[in-house]
């Protein structure tokens, strides 16, 4: 099995100007970095052996919806996962989703199975759509 080289994520979220962020400064907030933003395990009681983290920094951008054939050229920035687009944690700069756009992240990640071992993606957060693109190195 070859190794996942790239990940790219669509996602299509809808914000209103009701959903404003409020930056919200606290100690624990302003020593969040992209290095360590919950690397911890996220279910500790399901614990597996061998498993990536994939918080930290990923580039995004912003399409419309109506003319998205594919995965973007270029990319708008830099996002820190896990935080929402809005949140002030997300280094966005609070900015909204329309209901006309799409949302991508992309970010490279070496995932290379030993014999007899399966890559198990998840993605679900906080979505009503979710479209994984995964180049396999082919």
């Amino acid at each position: 099995m070859k190794a996942i080289k790239s990940i790219a994520t669509c996602l299509c979220l809808v914000a209103t100007a009701s959903d404003a962020a409020v930056a919200v400064s606290t100690p624990w907030g302003e020593r969040v970095t992209s290095e360590n933003c919950l690397r911890d395990y996220p279910r500790p009681q399901m614990v597996r052996n061998d498993w990536t983290c994939l918080n930290g920094d990923w580039d995004y951008a912003i399409t419309a919806v109506t003319n998205t054939p594919g995965r973007p050229a270029k990319w708008d920035g830099k996002i820190r996962v896990p935080f929402a687009l809005e949140a002030p944690l997300s280094m966005c700069g609070g900015r909204l989703l329309n209901p006309d756009e799409y949302l991508w992240y992309t970010r490279d990640v070496e995932l290379d199975p030993r014999p007899g071992e399966r890559i198990l993606l998840l993605g679900r957060e906080g979505t009503w759509r979710f479209n994984l693109h995964a180049d396999l190195g082919r």
